[in-house]
């Protein structure tokens, strides 16, 4: 979950900066390319993930899960960065040029702080919806189960459930105190 939230929020700030700054060819389809995991049913997003990844040769195991939990986090990341971004005011990165700052050095002393807020955020919400996603880590794990393929597993045996039972209530406390984070910084 940390390692697909991370790269998720990462690739959703690019996304985000690149469309709410510049203007390019392509630029609406390439966003909804990007935001297509958030209509596609996850179990046939699941399926061709599946497809494409044994296609490849490439073995199932936590990796594959967090490529596919980041393409499911990045058009969440990518929403909420956009909003963020666009409620910027331009002049302040522009003025930060006149006063002789190299071309990355505003991004990283004024954009970042100032959408801080939305990139954590981005981050308690990748992590709920990673932490809580159960088909495409059913589809793309190995031998190395996550949390819900576990809990998912451990359902066929009578005498584990009261357990089960346990851990799937500490998942969903950790999931609504995050969640409530995340509408606390938004």
């Amino acid at each position: 979950a940390f390692s697909s939230t991370t790269l998720g929020t990462i690739l959703g700030v690019l996304v985000a900066r690149a469309t709410s700054r510049y203007r390019f060819f392509g630029q609406k389809i390439s966003v909804t390319f990007i935001l297509v995991p958030l209509i596609l049913p996850e179990i046939i997003l699941g399926v061709c993930l599946l497809t494409v990844l044994i296609q490849l040769g490439l073995n199932l195991n936590l990796w594959t899960v967090v490529l596919g939990h980041t393409l499911i986090i990045m058009p969440f990341s990518t929403l909420i960065m956009v909003s963020a971004f666009n409620n910027l005011d331009i002049t302040l990165e522009e003025a930060s040029l006149d006063l002789g700052m190299n071309s990355f050095q505003p991004f990283r002393i004024i954009i970042l702080p100032m959408v801080s807020p939305g990139i954590i955020s981005s981050l308690l919400i990748g992590f709920v919806i990673s932490l809580d996603e159960f088909i495409i880590a059913f589809f793309l794990t190995g031998v190395e189960p996550t949390l819900p393929v576990y809990i998912w597993a451990q359902f066929r045996f009578p005498a584990k459930l009261p357990s089960t039972m346990a851990l799937g209530t500490i998942l969903l406390l950790v999931s609504l105190i995050l969640v409530s984070l995340f509408e606390y910084f938004r």
